[in-house]
């Protein structure tokens, strides 16, 4: 699966402004910019279910870690508050 061209414009628009990055209705990743990166490790750049924002963090305690005390289940919940047509 491939990001559509309309959300990797507004990707790029942010790229020196936040981190942002694009993932699939499933949580895996498939475009990051570069300061999501640096701040949160390559989700993009790897395959299967090691590109998964879910899967890494019930099985990577440090990546969850490194997230601070903030990132709690709750925030996952967030994740779904998309808009849907």
């Amino acid at each position: 699966m491939e990001a559509d061209e309309g959300l990797r414009s507004v990707l790029a628009a942010m790229d020196a402004l936040c981190p942002a990055f694009i993932t699939d209705d499933l949580g895996s990743v498939l475009v990051q910019n570069e300061l999501h990166v640096a701040l949160f490790g390559s989700f993009a750049g790897r395959s299967g279910w090691e590109r998964n924002m879910f899967w890494r963090w019930f099985t990577e305690p440090d990546w969850r870690a490194a997230l601070g005390p903030a990132a709690t289940c709750s925030t996952l919940d967030l994740q779904d508050g998309r808009l849907r047509p």
